[in-house]
């Protein structure tokens, strides 16, 4: 299980340090949390998205239209929830977010998560935390690990995953690199589930997707305190979108297909020694993304015919780069100031039935900010800091169909100030305290903006930024390595919120336009429990309260969030050779539909998972997911996989 609730030794040397935000000197963040390679290892994780539901305050949520996997924290979506691969912040620069479900966890040495209380440092749109994946770097003349297995269901075959990590560190370079490749068939759902219609197959039409990806790392480090790494990821997914399924009149039947999901970077980091206690970080990246979108006329995927049949083509282009520099003024505490700016491209056109021209639509977003970590004595800190940020549109194409013409949208600049300070109280070694407020902003995504969105939306060129003040204090307790408990309550009062206003066009009551009349509020508590009784035996709990309240429109509901989420397990580890984990999670109802009138049932969903050391560099891996077959959905109208079994081999030089 994640690090935050389990007691595990620190395998921070593996990891690729320059992917954060350096720090001179050791202290931890009490808002973050993490999962290691060994967490995801254990618990036979496979993609961000779905490994990301072990951590409290954190909700999987699954786009249905779109067949997207994605997080929720906090109450805060990936649009108010950045994520960043090693400190790059990766996105498609139209939507704002990325499909969580494409990014493999294999080359990934740990997954930090801050929910909050981020740091200001990153950038722009950290409205709700930050994710930051993590990636490996080597520590030895050669390390290598593989892995490869194959899923059943009760419906027979269903998949297979393959992946390998190698890495090679020599005096003063290192060279890591990775692949990954995972096939999946569509699923079978639950023996369980109620068919929508007589003849259905049991099997998820159209619910298939596979996915590839490789990186590799080189790094020059000439002495202990510099590093010079250039980065290189790849990565290249086709999906289906299984058609909607449930009762919701209002929502279309969709027979889309992604044929192409492919996202390519490079990027390179640096730290480099100035002197005594001062550090200088640079970070450039260039970030490419692509996407092919077919809509069908029927289920069999062949035919492009009808008015509501297209092929819609993405490019996306993200280049930017940040330079943050560290100090210690003094020996009580230690400043810190970084710029960022990120230049955004979007490129769009359907190639089907016509050929259109191609629009173009381009950001540029400039963020300056600055911290201060104080130790204002040997129990008592606090650190705070101010941000200033900057959204200039420089392109915007509108296009007239009929005409295959383009003309320009308004042009727009939007600013946003942050701040936030957070204090840390040790009560005793064993007890500690921690409390942070923090004012927090969101740039509208061009999705938000510009998008007619099929006809259904009046553009917004207009849209100002999101605001959230954040508050929460939290307590940790730990004895040892037997028992951890880790708690926090939380609240968000939002402003300017985006939400859709109906009755901007007078014959149409069902298009609307986004617009910033909303306010809201988010509330919460967490709680974390871990216990190491005897030796081998590991238990623990999970809770996570969240409540979600439109101020403004009461009528309209927050969708895709149960109000409650239930986590425990128990792993069981004998002569470090036998490894046994048995979790159950509970979900309570989630709403689908913005007017409430469609939601998922409550679940409950147990895991077995397991692994034996053959030899003590070979282990067999099995698994039996949603073991006693579950009915169940994420979202209301798809049904979410049946039980599912998984064998595999894994190698690990040692």
């Amino acid at each position: 299980m994640a690090q935050d609730v389990t007691i595990v030794a620190d395998t921070q040397n593996l990891a690729f340090d320059l992917g954060e935000v350096q720090v001179i000197g050791q202290r931890s963040n009490p808002h973050t949390s993490t999962l290691r390679q060994d967490d995801l290892v254990k618990n036979q994780k496979r993609d961000v998205s779905r490994s990301l539901v072990l951590l409290s305050g954190l909700n999987y949520v699954q786009v249905g239209p779109r067949n997207e996997g994605m997080v929720n924290i906090r109450g805060f979506d990936l649009r108010q929830v950045p994520v960043y691969m090693d400190g790059v912040p990766v996105y498609v620069s139209y939507d704002g977010y990325a499909d969580l479900a494409r990014f493999l966890v294999s080359d990934l040495a740990k997954i930090t998560v801050t929910k909050g209380e981020t740091s200001l440092l990153l950038g722009a749109n950290n409205l709700g935390g930050a994710i930051n994946l993590i990636s490996r770097k080597p520590v030895s003349k050669l390390e290598m690990d593989a892995s490869a297995g194959v899923v059943l269901n009760r419906k027979g075959w269903g998949g297979w995953q393959s992946d390998l990590n190698m890495g090679s560190r020599f005096e003063k370079f290192y060279l890591q690199a990775g692949i990954a490749y995972i096939d999946m068939k569509p699923f079978a759902t639950s023996g369980k589930h109620r068919a929508p219609s007589p003849g259905h197959s049991g099997i998820q039409e159209n619910s298939q997707h596979n996915d590839f990806r490789y990186s590799m790392k080189f790094g020059f480090t000439p002495n202990s305190d510099d590093s010079y790494v250039l980065s290189y990821q790849l990565q290249h997914g086709v999906k289906g979108v299984p058609p909607y399924a449930g009762a919701d009149p209002n929502q279309q039947l969709r027979y889309w297909q992604f044929p192409a999901i492919d996202k390519q970077g490079i990027h390179f980091n640096s730290k480099t020694s100035l002197g005594a206690d001062k550090l200088l970080q640079l970070r450039f990246f260039y970030e490419d993304y692509f996407s092919d979108l077919r809509s069908y006329d029927d289920s069999t995927y062949t035919s492009q015919d009808r008015r509501s049949s297209f092929t819609s083509i993405y490019d996306d282009t993200s280049v930017g780069g940040s330079v943050i520099f560290s100090m210690k003024p003094g020996k009580k505490n230690e400043l810190k100031a970084a710029i960022n700016i990120i230049n955004d491209h979007h490129r769009e056109k359907n190639t089907h039935p016509v050929e259109q021209s191609l629009r173009h639509f381009r950001d540029v977003t400039f963020s300056v900010g600055v911290e201060d970590y104080y130790r204002i004595s040997d129990k008592f800190s606090t650190e705070y800091g101010i941000s200033y940020h900057i959204r200039k549109n420089l392109q915007a194409d509108n296009y007239d169909e009929t005409a295959d013409s383009i003309f320009a949208f308004p042009g727009h600049r939007d600013e946003a100030a942050n701040m936030r300070i957070g204090l840390q109280y040790l009560i005793t070694p064993e007890h500690q305290l921690h409390a942070s407020l923090s004012r927090k902003t969101r740039f509208p995504t061009m999705k938000d903006r510009y998008s007619y969105r099929l006809g259904r939306s009046i553009p917004n060129p207009g849209l100002r930024s999101e605001v959230s003040w954040n508050m929460d204090i939290g307590y940790t307790f730990t004895t040892n390595t037997v028992f951890r408990l880790k708690t926090a309550v939380f609240y968000s009062r939002l402003f300017h919120s985006i939400q859709a206003v109906y009755g901007m066009d007078p014959e149409n009551s069902a298009v609307y336009q986004y617009q910033n009349t909303g306010n809201a509020e988010f509330y919460g508590w967490e709680v974390d429990l871990a216990l190491n009784p005897v030796s081998g035996l590991q238990t623990g709990l999970q809770y996570t309260l969240m409540e979600r309240l439109n101020l403004s429109h009461p009528e309209l509901k927050f969708t895709d969030v149960p109000a409650h989420k239930l986590l425990a397990f128990l792993n069981y580890t004998l002569f470090s050779r036998l490894f046994l984990n048995l979790n159950g999670m509970y979900n309570s109802s989630r709403v689908s539909s913005t007017n409430g009138l469609f939601q998922t049932g409550p679940f409950f969903t147990m895991d077995f998972i397991a692994s034996f050391a053959l030899f003590d560099s070979l282990s067999l891996e099995a698994s039996v997911s949603n073991l006693f077959d579950a009915s169940y959905s994420y979202v209301e109208g798809y049904p979410a996989p049946g039980r599912q079994y998984y064998l595999g081999l894994r190698y690990k030089l040692r």
